[in-house]
């Protein structure tokens, strides 16, 4: 099931997103590892780094709490086994969370 179309504020503007729109908002993580990887010492790296990490986390709490509104998983899925996981990624929403999930992650093990 499809994240619904949620309004999101952009600087005065209000726009109506939904995951096909917000799915290529997942490539801002390479802002955070750009800035880990080119200028580690520069000073202001950590902060813009942890901004990522924070806006991402953020991101997955919503995809999560929707997925959870929208209804059941698919019969099934799980984390048990590899077929419970990739039962789980049938469903759109699972996906979308899980691609926001991995991207938190490989940015905060800088």
């Amino acid at each position: 099931m499809p994240l619904p179309r949620t309004i999101v504020q952009l600087g005065s503007m209000w726009l109506p997103l939904g995951d096909d729109e917000l799915f290529p908002c997942l490539n801002v993580v390479l802002v955070g590892w750009a800035l880990i990887a080119f200028l580690p010492r520069w000073k202001h790296t950590p902060a813009l780094s942890l901004m990522v990490v924070g806006a991402y986390s953020l991101l997955y709490t919503i995809l999560v709490v929707e997925r959870a509104r929208s209804g059941p998983l698919p019969v099934g899925s799980g984390f048990g086994t590899l077929q419970e996981v990739a039962t789980l990624f049938t469903d759109r929403g699972a996906v979308m969370a899980g691609c926001a999930l991995q991207s938190t992650r490989c940015c905060q093990s800088s």
